[in-house]
């Protein structure tokens, strides 16, 4: 008569404040928490990223879930800039728990609306233009180049520093249109013997206002 073979039975163990089943093939270790999570009629803590459309509606989340830990912090990336709340984020150096530390991932973030004359200036920084489509995008943009005759006192003052004349609109659309140069020795305003080579001054440079936000007053 053949002996009953005796059914493996799980082993439930804590390890780290965390119970672990040690089942059949090998006892390998599972760990239960999923079933936990699951079985749990409340999340165990908050955590989660809040997409907030208005500053006003920042200063709200940031107080409705602030503690002595949170802690804003700014992006000022040109093509999006934004502002975070860490509701969860980390004690401070020198605190009664020198080694605590939080989860940090329950936020809420604001993303400021650029204006699209921003994103455009935005995205091309940096960027080598050839002459033609320079010359375009200079078409396109010259109502973001300020005159020099109306700069705002701070901007003149700037140029003066730096021992600058500032460019207008227009001599920026005449160098973006006609521009050929082949360089040959110092700007002095002068013409050299070869048909093909002049020495010329270049424009200084510019000043520009194109709205940053997309809910800002243009810039008069």
């Amino acid at each position: 008569m053949t002996e009953p073979v005796e059914k493996p039975v799980p082993h439930i163990v804590k390890v780290d404040g965390v119970y672990v089943a040690m089942v059949p093939d090998n006892y390998s270790a599972q760990s239960m928490r999923r079933f936990v999570e699951e079985a749990r009629e409340y999340p165990k803590r908050r955590r989660g990223c809040a997409q907030l459309e208005t500053v006003g509606s920042l200063v709200d989340w940031a107080l409705r879930f602030k503690t002595d830990e949170s802690a804003l912090f700014a992006s000022i990336n040109g093509s999006d800039p934004q502002i975070v709340c860490v509701s969860n984020y980390h004690p401070p150096t020198g605190s009664s728990e020198p080694d605590a530390a939080d989860w940090c991932d329950h936020r809420g973030a604001y993303h400021f609306p650029c204006s699209e004359e921003w994103k455009r200036w935005a995205s091309n920084n940096g960027y080598s233009f050839g002459q033609a489509e320079f010359a375009r995008f200079m078409e396109e943009r010259a109502i973001d180049v300020v005159d020099p005759s109306t700069a705002t006192d701070g901007v003149g003052d700037f140029a003066k520093t730096l021992g600058v004349k500032l460019a207008g609109p227009g001599k920026l659309m005449s160098l973006s249109r006609g521009l050929s140069v082949t360089v040959s020795g110092k700007v002095a305003g002068s013409v050299t013997d070869s048909p093909r080579e002049r020495d010329i001054s270049l424009p200084g440079p510019a000043s520009f206002t194109p709205r940053v936000f997309a809910k800002s007053p243009t810039p008069s």
